[in-house]
């Protein structure tokens, strides 16, 4: 009777394992050529770990080897599948979100939902605003950000006289950034509120965190644990935030009946834009402060790294100074710090976007989510739940896009417009199936005028106002590739001195 019982479990786990098996064949993912690791189903996870830390390198290797064709990558949550040819890229963008999502592909490439526990957080109807009011007033925040940094650098750089001052790179971009954003997100008074201005970075770290933790271990952030919000911290400093913004938000409203002149005089900032859609929307206080959060967020945390690898870069080669800062000198004459200003800062321009092709933030981009299952115009079949990539960081770093694509050469891109009929198309901002840096099309990153503006007039306003030197001459502080990209280093330093005169 017990060798009978035992055959039957045998009999049923060897069933089990061969219909998991025959699942797996069966599945259209299992044509498509895998890199990183095993794609043996579970096998695969070692897999994930390996692009953890090496993502970069597999992602590139497929590139080189796969090229026009795709080849897919094991990340904890899932395959990911890399299409290298610019048909199949400009395929993905054109689909309809019913049929591949960029909202649900970046949520599971950047999990944050576990680690909130306010329920006004997931409504994001703050990204019409931004894709709206906020481009077409780009060019007042910008001016109100311009004017934040004579302010904002000080505090950051605390020079005295003639003498260098040695400051952590990336705590020193992330108070520049925060201060000159927080003017056209929040507006005066608060955004030179010291602790203001710390919740938001405190919040930025928290979330990126929380992400952490919800890519490594979902089921300890999410269900069916759902530890993620005592371990991240992050409702206790969005209570915190919300303590402190909400009185702002009732003082306009009550500014609003009092003032016969209010839409004259009343403050264009994202705060005020979310003010009057909640309005609209009848949406609480608290969700107009949680859109505020969610824009500081996705502004702070990648501007700041960008800045971050902005400052090494400058430092290593300060021969490139006083070329910016002719230009910024010119420039500022005759136009002032304008967004028309900013748009003719060219080498400035040309500096940030080589800085970001030649180091990266993300080696992945154009994210998609399938919806339902999908047959690309190529004829690859992508299964209901698989994720779709563009290989960014492969693409920056093609010979046949960009020549001596192995030289760090800040002026590249305007050399570049210079050729072309003064195009603004080599412009940071700009996206093209050779510029993933944003994403590529109607679904690029909202927000990347306003962010790519604040970088260069951060940047234009450091080379004019400050020399700026490695702490050891020639010796970078070396990136790190963890996750999603290229990190600057997080602890390294540089030396700044303010320029005396002219």
């Amino acid at each position: 009777m017990e060798s009978s019982l035992q055959s039957v479990v045998y009999a049923t786990l060897a069933f089990a394992v061969a219909l998991f098996f025959l699942r797996w064949r069966l599945d259209p993912l299992y044509h498509i050529p895998t890199l990183g690791g095993p794609s043996v189903p579970l096998l695969s996870y070692l897999g994930a770990l390996n692009i953890l830390i090496r993502g970069q390198t597999v992602v590139d290797e497929g590139y080189r080897k796969y090229f026009g064709a795709p080849f897919k990558i094991p990340f904890l949550s899932g395959w990911v599948v890399i299409l290298t040819s610019p048909d199949a890229i400009e395929d993905i963008r054109t689909r309809p979100p019913t049929q591949l999502s960029l909202a649900d592909g970046f949520e599971e490439i950047f999990p944050t939902r576990n680690s909130m526990s306010h329920k006004a957080w997931d409504d994001h109807w703050e990204t019409e605003i931004i894709r709206g009011k906020m481009t077409r007033s780009v060019g007042s925040i910008l001016a109100n950000a311009c004017d934040e940094l004579p302010r904002a650098f000080p505090v950051a750089i605390p020079t005295k006289g003639s003498e260098w001052v040695t400051v952590g790179a990336m705590d020193t971009a992330e108070k520049l950034v925060v201060q000159a954003a927080s003017r056209a997100f929040i507006g005066l008074p608060l955004c030179r509120d010291r602790r203001y201005l710390g919740l938001i970075a405190r919040f930025a770290h928290r979330v990126a965190g929380s992400w952490l933790i919800s890519l490594l271990m979902p089921f300890v952030a999410g269900p069916p644990l759902k530890l993620g919000p005592m371990i991240s911290g992050v409702p206790k400093t969005m209570d915190q935030l919300i303590e402190l913004v909400k009185p702002v938000i009732q003082e306009r409203r009550a500014l609003e009946q009092l003032d016969n002149n209010w839409e004259d005089n009343k403050p264009d900032d994202m705060l005020q834009w979310c003010i009057e859609e909640a309005l609209v929307r009848g949406s609480s206080d608290e969700s107009i402060v949680c859109r505020i959060l969610s824009t500081n967020f996705a502004a702070l945390h990648t501007s700041t790294l960008s800045f971050t690898h902005v400052f090494y870069d400058i430092a290593l080669h300060p021969e490139y100074l006083q070329p910016l800062r002719e230009e910024v000198k010119a420039v500022v004459a005759s136009d002032g710090w304008t967004k028309d200003g900013l748009n003719k800062m060219w080498k400035v321009d040309s500096f940030i976007k080589e800085s970001h092709r030649w180091n990266g933030l993300t080696f992945l981009s154009v994210f998609r989510k399938a919806m339902t299952d999908i047959t690309l115009r190529d004829g690859t079949k992508i299964p209901k739940g698989t994720l779709l990539a563009a290989p960014a960081a492969s693409v920056h770093h093609d010979e046949g896009k960009y020549s001596s694509n192995d030289v760090f050469d800040p002026f590249r891109f305007a050399h570049m417009r210079e050729q072309d009929d003064h195009s603004t198309s080599h412009q940071f901002s700009n996206t093209s199936l050779k510029w993933l840096a944003f994403g590529h099309g109607r679904n690029a990153c909202p927000g990347r005028f306003f962010a790519a503006g604040v970088l260069k007039a951060i940047l234009a306003h450091l080379v004019l106002n400050y020399d700026i030197k490695l702490v050891e001459e020639g010796r970078r502080p070396p990136n790190f590739f963890f996750l999603m990209g290229n990190n600057p280093n997080f602890s390294g330093k540089v030396m700044l001195r303010r320029r005396q005169g002219d």
